[in-house]
């Protein structure tokens, strides 16, 4: 699973936010965003957990390219927001 970065960088340009505002969102440094945007870096948990809370109404098959589509039997789930943390 990787970061669907076209799709970010569309709903970063959608909501206005620049790279610096973007990190500043999700916590982190915004080195950390810019080595992901740029392919330096996959995603760790933190980040992918923080993109999650960003965008907590966008479909997990559109914020991250998945290695396998998902099954029918998840398709339901895949647009339900997920709960991140206890």
């Amino acid at each position: 699973m990787e970061v669907n970065i076209k799709h970010v960088q569309k709903l970063m340009f959608d909501r206005g936010w620049s790279q610096t505002e973007f990190a500043s969102e999700l916590g982190l440094s915004r080195a950390e965003v810019n080595r992901c945007f740029n392919g330096k870096r996959k995603g760790g948990a933190k980040f992918i957990g923080a993109l999650i809370c960003a965008f907590p109404q966008e479909p997990i098959d559109q914020l991250f390219i998945l290695d396998k589509p998902l099954s029918k039997g998840n398709a339901s789930s895949a647009n339900a927001p997920l709960s991140v943390g206890r």
